[in-house]
C-alpha cells in the first residue's frame, strides 16, 4: 500500500461494500446502513466489513484507508499474544510470514478472523480454568465477532471447546460458562438466527468439488486423506517460513515454558489441530484459510523456552519480507497461486510467488474518466446501473469497479450478467434482497475485450441495448456506454 500499491484479489469487493456502508453514515441513513449491513451474506457475514467502514468514516475514503483496520487486526494478534505470554518472539514469526503482510496490505478478512480467533483463545487461557468470568465472557464475545467475520474461523475454534467442556465439569464452572454463552448469543444470535438456513447453503455450495466461483481457486484431487493432499496445506507454511523457520518453530513448539498460564499450550494447539484437520478435508484451498492456525502456531513458539534462540530465525526472514514489501517490488495485477508439497520452500528466503505484492492501477483502465462517463449517461448517482465485464481474459471485474465507483461517492447498485455456471443470470452488488432493489436498468457499462469477449458479445446482441459511446482502454480493451 505504501508503494503506490491498490488492492487486489477479494478485498476491493470487501472494501467496496465497506465503503458504501460509510457513506450511508456519513448521509445520516443509520437505518439503511442497519438494513444493508445485516443483509450481507457472501462472500462474507456483516463483521468482515465494519473495520473498514470505521476506518472510512474516520480518515476519509483514500487508497490507504484500509491500511489503519489492518493495523487494528495485527495490534489485536500481538495483543492476544501478549495476554498468552507469548509476546514479542511470537510477533517476530507473524512478521516474518509473507502471507501475514499479503493480507494486511489488500484486506484480506483471513486476517481480521486470525485476530479474533487469536482474541478469543488468549481470553479464553486467560480465564484460568473459567474461574476469572471477566475473560469468560470475553472468551464468547470474541467467538461471536469470529463468527460474524468470516465462515472459516469457526474451524479454528471447536476443539479448545472440550478442555473448556473439561474445567467447567471439574470445577463447576457453570456461571463463567453461562456468561460465555450469553456474550456469545447477545452478538452472534441477532445476525446468525435470520440467515443461518442461507449460510448453511452457501457453505455448502461453495464447498463442492465442483464450486468454480474463481477459475483460478485450487481444488483438491482424489481422497483428502491422500498423502499429498494432507501435505498441501503445511506446505503453504513452509513457503512461508521456509524449512529452517519451520524447523526453528516446531522444535520450539515443542519446549513449553514450565511458567506459563494453565492452557496456554493446550489451547492454541488445539485450536491449530481442529482447524488444520477441517481444512484438509475441505474441497476448496487457498493458503489464507490457514493464517489462524498459523497465528496460533507462533503464539505456541513464542510460548517457549527456546523462544529466543528460534528468534533470529525468525528475524532473518523478516527481513527479505519487508524489503519486499516495503522496497518497491514490481506488482502485476494477478499471480500464480500455486503451491507444491513436493517443491515446499524452495524459494525462501525470497518471498513465495503467491505472497508477493500485487496491484490493479485504475489508472491503467481510466476509471475515473469512465466512472464521469457513466455519470453523465446515467444522469444521478443513485439507482440501479447494468456492469458488464469480462474478468476471465485479464480485465478488471465488478468488485473492482465497486471498489472504485464507491471510493470516489457514486451510491449505484451494479446488475452484472453471470456467465459462470451455477448462478444467477443477474448479479446484484453490493447489497440485494429478493424484491430490492430494482433489477431493471437503462444504463449499461462495459469494460470488455472485443477481440476474445465473446460471451458478452452474445449477451449484448440478445439484450436490445443500443452503443452510446465507447473509449479505448490500455491493451486493446474498451469502455462502452449501451442505452435502451
Amino acid at each position: 500500500g505504501g508503494q503506490g500499491r491498490w488492492p487486489t484479489g477479494d478485498g476491493p469487493h470487501v472494501l467496496g461494500i465497506a465503503a458504501r456502508l460509510a457513506w450511508q453514515l456519513r448521509d445520516g441513513e443509520p437505518g439503511l446502513f442497519a438494513w444493508s449491513a445485516s443483509s450481507l451474506l457472501a462472500p462474507h457475514p456483516p463483521g468482515a466489513y465494519l473495520p473498514a467502514t470505521a476506518a472510512y468514516l474516520a480518515l476519509g475514503f483514500a487508497r490507504t484507508t484500509h491500511l489503519a483496520a489492518a493495523a487494528l487486526a495485527l495490534w489485536l494478534v500481538f495483543d492476544a499474544f501478549r495476554r498468552l505470554g507469548a509476546g514479542l518472539p511470537a510477533v517476530l514469526w507473524i512478521a516474518a510470514l509473507p502471507l501475514a503482510w499479503y493480507e494486511a496490505e489488500r484486506y484480506g478478512v483471513d486476517l481480521l478472523a486470525a485476530a479474533a480467533v487469536a482474541q478469543a483463545l488468549s481470553h479464553l487461557v486467560a480465564s484460568d480454568r473459567l474461574e476469572r468470568r471477566g475473560h469468560a465472557a470475553a472468551w464468547g464475545a470474541w467467538m461471536a465477532a469470529a463468527f460474524t467475520v468470516k465462515y472459516t474461523a469457526p474451524l479454528f475454534l471447536w476443539a479448545p471447546c472440550l478442555p473448556a467442556a473439561w474445567w467447567t465439569l471439574r470445577g463447576r464452572r457453570w456461571r463463567a460458562l453461562g456468561l460465555a454463552v450469553l456474550a456469545f448469543a447477545a452478538l452472534a444470535a441477532p445476525w446468525w438466527v435470520g440467515h443461518a438456513a442461507r449460510v448453511y447453503a452457501y457453505v455448502v455450495h461453495s464447498g463442492a468439488d465442483t464450486a468454480q466461483f474463481r477459475y483460478d481457486t485450487p481444488l483438491r484431487e482424489g481422497a483428502w486423506w491422500a498423502p499429498l493432499n494432507l501435505a498441501w496445506y503445511p506446505a503453504t507454511v513452509v513457503d512461508g517460513w521456509g524449512w529452517p523457520g519451520v524447523a526453528a518453530v516446531l522444535a520450539a513448539a515443542l519446549l513449553p515454558r514450565r511458567d506459563r498460564r494453565p492452557g496456554a499450550w493446550l489451547v492454541p494447539f488445539l485450536g491449530l489441530a481442529g482447524g488444520a484437520l477441517v481444512l484438509a478435508m475441505e474441497a476448496q484451498r487457498q493458503s489464507r484459510y490457514l493464517l489462524p492456525g498459523v497465528v496460533l502456531l507462533a503464539a505456541l513458539a513464542g510460548l517457549s523456552r527456546l523462544r529466543w534462540w528460534v528468534a533470529p530465525v525468525a528475524a532473518w526472514g523478516a527481513f527479505f519480507v519487508a524489503r519486499t514489501f516495503l522496497g518497491g517490488a514490481d506488482a502485476p495485477a494477478e499471480r500464480l497461486v500455486a503451491h507444491d508439497p513436493r517443491h515446499a520452500g524452495a524459494s525462501w528466503p525470497s518471498v513465495h510467488e503467491a505472497w508477493r505484492p500485487t496491484s490493479e492501477h485504475p489508472e491503467a483502465w481510466r476509471v475515473r474518466e469512465s466512472l464521469e462517463k457513466l455519470r453523465a449517461a446515467v444522469g444521478s448517482d443513485e439507482g440501479t446501473v447494468g456492469l458488464l465485464v469480462d474478468e476471465r481474459h485479464g480485465g478488471p471485474g465488478v468488485r473492482l469497479w465497486l471498489y472504485f465507483a464507491a471510493l470516489h461517492g457514486y451510491r449505484w447498485h451494479f446488475a452484472s450478467p453471470s456467465f459462470a455456471p451455477g448462478t444467477p443470470p443477474v448479479m446484484i452488488v453490493p447489497f440485494a434482497t429478493d424484491t430490492w432493489p430494482d433489477r431493471r436498468f437503462d444504463t449499461l457499462f462495459a469494460c470488455i475485450d472485443p477481440r476474445r469477449s465473446t460471451e458478452q458479445a452474445r449477451w449484448l446482441a440478445a439484450s436490445g441495448l443500443r452503443l452510446s459511446d465507447r473509449w479505448p482502454l490500455k491493451d486493446g480493451w474498451e469502455g462502452r456506454i449501451y442505452r435502451r
